[in-house]
């Protein structure tokens, strides 16, 4: 809070404008009344200076409509999933339409944008089963993210979890139990260290019996290896894969992807249907 209330203060220093997210609590409560002029509101609240309405998810993305001074200015639509984008876009088109930058030419942009590395970065599509990858790692980012996913199709979302750190492991181990909630089967793997010693009493075993005592459907897969042999004999048509984390984990994916083609190549039987 104190290095936010800092990097605001110095924008309205410069006399610049500051660009808030409406439905951030915590961002709100730090303007300051006599700054309000020189901010400019975004989020799903129709309180704020431009929101988003009628949202709708589905396979290709997230549409929302962009509205200012109660005028529909766009119907934008994403080829990414999840609320949070939502935000992201608000915020970048809010922006932009206040350079002067022609509402149809944001429409386009936007449509183009293809996403980023490993944020729900698409690994491949082999057998009708989706493989994708994304850095989520502390919990926030592992629920919308998840959620954002499950919101655009009917898939069974397989998520594989290699938490960082074992302070952050640590710190955040309630949190960790209920923000896989949206997945229909949760892997975890051991910890990616990071240079960081071990904590006694902390691994990626206590997050999966606490996610088996909340009802969750978890195996727990210390090496990363042993994963895409166990997948491979229980991944059905139209299920979605989802390795997260700040470490390695991105390898599973990728490997993963290469075992399902090579099956391809040997006897499509191979998989259990």
């Amino acid at each position: 809070e104190a290095a936010f209330s800092t990097y605001m203060d110095g924008v309205f220093e410069r006399s610049g404008t500051l660009f808030v997210n409406y439905d951030d609590k915590t961002l709100m409560s730090l303007l300051s009344q006599d700054c309000l002029d020189s901010v400019v509101t975004y989020g799903l609240s129709d309180q704020a200076d431009f929101f988003a309405r009628d949202i709708d998810s589905s396979v290709s993305g997230i549409a929302f409509d962009v509205i200012h001074k109660d005028v529909c200015l766009s119907r934008i639509s994403l080829k990414l999933y999840g609320i949070h984008n939502v935000y992201n876009a608000l915020a970048v088109f809010a922006y932009v339409y206040r350079e002067g930058i022609p509402v149809s030419k944001l429409a386009d942009a936007f449509l183009d944008f293809e996403g980023t590395k490993r944020r729900l970065q698409c690994v491949g599509f082999v057998h009708g089963i989706h493989v994708y990858d994304d850095y989520a790692h502390h919990p926030t980012e592992i629920q919308v993210t998840i959620k954002g996913i499950k919101a655009s199709r009917e898939s069974r979302v397989i998520a594989i979890f290699q938490p960082h750190r074992y302070t952050r492991t640590r710190d955040f181990l309630d949190r960790f139990i209920t923000c896989f909630d949206d997945a229909d089967q949760v892997i975890i793997t051991d910890i990616y260290a990071a240079n960081e010693a071990p904590i006694d009493g902390v691994s990626s075993k206590v997050i999966s019996e606490a996610l088996r005592l909340r009802g969750r459907d978890v195996i727990y897969l210390p090496k990363k290896s042993e994963i895409p042999p166990f997948l491979l004999e229980t991944l059905m048509p139209n299920d979605l894969v989802l390795t997260m984390g700040a470490g390695d984990i991105h390898t599973v994916s990728k490997e993963l992807v290469v075992q399902l083609k090579s099956l391809e190549r040997l006897n499509l039987e191979e998989i259990s249907y």
